[in-house]
């Protein structure tokens, strides 16, 4: 990661601030201190289940990327994507959009240095 551009380096920190995140929200939920999830118990596990997976493949991809891995650009791009794409379709509040913003961020930030991630190690 020492030789990477600036903008992948700040890509991959906001990486790591979205699996924070999905950690955190994973620990709110599991603990029952997250106030919007319902009552019921096995929706609590698949969020909470889901939450720890987004952490879990978000840190993986981080670790990936950082050691400039093709296939994990691409893979990176889909799970941003994806992210986003569940944000908007929540009911979106002004936290939503915050989590757009940090997830977006990276986003476009990995599309803008694909170019240290495609073309040939030397």
């Amino acid at each position: 990661m020492k030789d990477s551009p600036v903008v992948v380096k700040i890509a991959l920190i906001f990486i790591l601030l979205n699996a924070l995140i999905f950690f955190v929200l994973g620990v709110l939920i599991a603990g029952g201190w997250h106030s919007g999830i319902p009552d019921d118990a096995a929706l609590k596990w698949i969020m909470m289940l889901g939450m720890f997976g987004g952490a879990i493949v978000l840190a993986l991809l981080y670790m990936l990327l950082a050691k400039r891995r093709r296939l994990a650009f691409f893979i990176a791009l889909v799970a941003l994507a994806l992210i986003m794409m569940l944000t908007i379709f929540d009911q979106v509040g002004w936290i939503d959009l915050v989590m757009l913003l940090i997830t977006f961020i990276p986003f476009a930030l990995l599309i803008l240095g694909r170019r240290w991630f495609l073309q040939k190690k030397t």
